[in-house]
């Protein structure tokens, strides 16, 4: 006994890893089934998604929205079954494609969209079964179907009143009503033009000429006839009469067979038809007159005006498979009369018992079915093109207001992810300073690091009247100052420059060149360096004149529309006038660029002892009342055409430094009182800022002066030249003014005094000169040196 049990025990042990080796197969088997049917679902997705099937079901269903239309127009009744057998063929391939994309996707079977299925029971055959189900279904669940329908309601109303206190977003408002609009626009238009792409004819002939050869051909009542006494007794006509002869009844008919000429139809000739009719009569079962009014077919008809016969083969109540015209293409009608019809009264017509006395006339209606269905077809077209332009207008307008709001919103959080401080398309003095004392360390801002020492061109923009301008204007101060502040950023960044910073009433822009006295600097490159930095001063004074030039059109710009809407006050044109009223000045030198600020507020700026020669040198174009000045330094290293345009005004100490004076230049020209009269010309594809260049020049590229010889570009901008020559100083002023300054310096003030009198005491340059020597009396100082500070003379 203990030697069986240990056999079983071991048996059964041997069982169990039989059993756990085939559960082991049984789940890899199910798992390698599972990535068969996997992969096989990716293929057939594939195929349908192919070229081949999507040309192949474009195709098909191009031929299911117009195939019946084009059998039925172009098409005999002997091509049907090709079509059906189109018809079948493309039914099949929506179902495979139905399958492929809904039953073999995975997690699609039996999944949500099966809910589809509910239609089923709208089917005639399965109603009857499906009613009786729900009938027992509802009896049983009817209480709690009352109280699922009051929560129903209950949340309803909840809901559209949550909605009502929602007020739509001037995006949502803006796409709803665009899309209203052209979902009415495309309502219209289908109500307008669907029932002009209609056809619809009614032709009461062919029912009407029935009834008359039914009553006519039962008009010979004589005693001969079999069934003389319907209609003979008195009720239509009496016995012994009748309505017309043999010959009259066949031409009735032959007339009949020809009831479908229209008007425009009938000739003008001998009152004859002629030709086939639009509709051909095709059988034709009514009461014979020439056989005693018994109904029967009328097989032909010989008339003195025509033979019509019978087509055999569309006779009879139901035409047989061999005639030539599609049921839809023949119509047919019936007369009876009505003391035949099971309405009639018994008392009044005695039961004649005559209801299956009806006449037949049918007709061939191919050509009106060639023209619905030809109709039908651009119907389709007109709604297909109607359907496909809404989709496209609703695409763009989803594009315009949200999608592309949201792209470039996207595109600014990748920029801003990948550079913090890097606006779109403007380019930021400094941000490599910040941008480095954000990524130093673990990415947080450090500010507490030193800058970095930069050379370079620094131009100050100022407004000189922005105090007045705010008076006049108050609030809308800012509107006119970003104007003026679009110029300026446009023209830097046009050539070359880069905004900075807004400083009190003007802006701040910088040229970095690189410094030939880099020690790193090879010596055979410092001529090209000493090359670029003379393009690059060419390129900056080029763009404060630039800036003139276009405030000058802003000037004409506003005053236009000033003068063109009396609205406008006076004051309105003399603060347009002090807003472009600017003053710039350009030096160059060396300054530290770097993050300047707190954790609550920073900005990449510059500071340093130039920067504040450059300011100090803006408030002296109040006092030379010119609109540029630059520098010494600045006007030495430009190129000399560029230089053409600058005269020497001044030997000035800027600022508290102990450096050496400098010479100042400036743009002399005429103050400006009035709007100009007129600018030149600009192209339609002008850009802010860009080069202007005269019709001689107009196959020239813009690169060939901005790169390659930016000397000539004062020469050659058609709105640089015509501003030099509007407002220009004229070459006498010149010569009289460069003596009296010469006699200046030289410590001579007497004949100083006069020449520059002489120049003009008007202009800017003289009459600052003039009172700076009335404050000493028109003395010479006795420490003079050819120079004074700049407070000396701003005071």
């Amino acid at each position: 006994m203990q030697a069986f049990a240990e056999a079983k025990r071991r048996l059964g042990g041997g069982v169990d890893g039989l059993n756990a080796a085939a559960d082991d197969n049984g789940g890899e088997q199910e798992e390698e089934n599972g990535r068969v049917g996997a992969d096989t679902a990716k293929s057939l997705e594939a195929f349908v998604d192919g070229k081949f099937m999507t040309v192949v079901m474009t195709l098909l269903t191009i031929f299911a929205l117009w195939g019946d239309n084009i059998r039925v127009a172009l098409f005999d009744k002997d091509a049907d079954n090709i079509f059906y057998a189109l018809f079948a063929v493309a039914l099949f391939m929506f179902v495979i494609e139905f399958l492929i994309n809904t039953v073999a996707k995975q997690d699609y079977k039996w999944g949500f969209f099966f809910v589809c299925v509910h239609p089923l029971p709208s089917i005639p055959t399965l109603r009857p079964k499906v009613s009786r189900y729900s009938m027992v279904s509802k009896a049983q669940d009817a209480d709690q179907e009352e109280k699922l329908k009051a929560q129903a309601r209950a949340a309803q109303n909840a809901k559209q009143a949550a909605l009502k206190r929602i007020e739509a977003s001037r995006l949502g408002r803006a796409l709803s009503e665009q899309t209203t609009r052209r979902v009415i626009i495309g309502v219209l238009l289908m109500l307008f033009m669907l029932p002009l792409l209609q056809s619809s004819e009614t032709n009461q002939s062919f029912y009407t000429g029935l009834s008359q050869i039914y009553w006519f051909g039962r008009s010979r009542c004589n005693g001969s006839s079999s069934n003389a006494s319907f209609g003979c007794d008195g009720m239509v006509q009496q016995p012994g009469s009748s309505w017309i002869g043999e010959a009259g009844w066949k031409n009735m008919l032959w007339m009949y067979s020809r009831s479908s000429f229209r008007a425009s139809y009938y000739p003008t000739h001998e009152g004859y038809w002629e030709g086939d009719p639009p509709y051909k009569l095709l059988w034709l079962r009514a009461p014979d007159y020439t056989n005693g009014g018994r109904l029967k077919d009328i097989v032909s008809i010989e008339s003195e005006l025509g033979v019509w016969n019978q087509t055999a083969s569309c006779a009879g109540v139901r035409p047989s498979a061999n005639c030539p015209y599609r049921d839809e293409e023949m119509s047919t009608y019936s007369y009876s009369p009505i003391e035949c019809s099971s309405d009639a009264d018994p008392l009044m017509y005695g039961g004649l018992g005559c209801g299956k006395a009806v006449a037949y006339a049918r007709f061939e209606t191919k050509s009106l079915q060639q023209r619905s269905n030809a109709l039908d077809m651009l119907s389709t077209l007109f709604v297909c093109i109607l359907l496909a332009t809404l989709s496209i207008q609703f695409q763009n307008d989803t594009q315009k207001l949200v999608i592309a709001p949201i792209e470039k919103m996207v595109n600014i959080i990748k920029q801003l992810a990948e550079d913090p401080l890097r606006r779109p398309d403007v380019q930021l003095a400094g941000a490599e300073i910040v941008n480095k004392s954000m990524n130093s360390g673990d990415g947080e801002l450090n500010i507490m690091m030193p800058g970095r020492c930069i050379f370079g061109i620094f131009a100050y923009v100022g407004m000189r009247r922005l105090a007045t301008l705010a008076d006049m204007l108050g609030q809308d101060v800012t509107v006119l100052m970003n104007k003026v502040a679009t110029i300026v950023h446009g023209c830097a960044n046009r050539w070359g420059g880069v905004s900075n910073q807004n400083i009190d009433n003007g802006f701040l822009l910088v040229w970095k060149l690189e410094s030939q006295h880099d020690p790193q600097l090879k010596q055979e490159l410092k001529s090209e360096v000493v090359l670029k930095r003379s393009k690059t001063a060419d390129r900056a004074l080029f763009c404060g004149m630039k800036m003139i030039a276009e405030l000058q059109r802003l000037l004409l710009r506003e005053t236009s529309a000033i003068k063109g809407d009396a609205s406008f006050a006076l004051t309105s044109l003399q603060s347009t006038i002090a807003a472009v009223d600017v003053g710039i000045a350009f030096h160059v030198g060396w300054a530290i660029e770097g993050p300047v600020g707190s954790d609550f507020k920073i900005d990449a700026t510059y500071l340093g002892p130039d920067i504040t020669r450059t300011l100090a040198l803006q408030d002296l174009t109040k006092v030379y009342d010119a609109p540029i000045l630059t520098s010494s330094k600045l006007y030495f290293m430009a190129s000399v055409r560029t230089k053409e345009r600058f005269m020497l005004v001044d030997y000035v100490r800027l600022g508290e430094s102990k450096v050496d004076p400098h010479g100042i230049y400036a743009l002399v020209l005429a103050p400006t009182t009035a709007a100009p009269e007129r600018l030149p010309s600009i192209p339609v594809t002008y850009k802010l800022g860009s080069l202007i260049k005269p019709e001689d020049l107009a196959e020239v590229e813009d690169n060939v002066f901005v790169d390659e010889f930016p000397e000539y570009l004062s020469t050659v901008d058609v709105d640089v030249t015509s501003l030099i020559e509007t407002r220009g100083i004229s070459g006498p002023f010149a010569d009289t003014f460069r003596r009296g300054l010469s006699c200046f310096v030289e410590g001579d003030w007497e004949r100083a005094v006069t020449m520059l009198s002489q120049a003009g005491s008007g202009t800017g340059p003289a009459s600052a000169l003039l009172r700076y020597m009335e404050s000493t009396g028109n003395r010479t100082p006795k420490e003079w040196n050819g120079w004074h500070g700049i407070h000396a003379i701003d005071g």
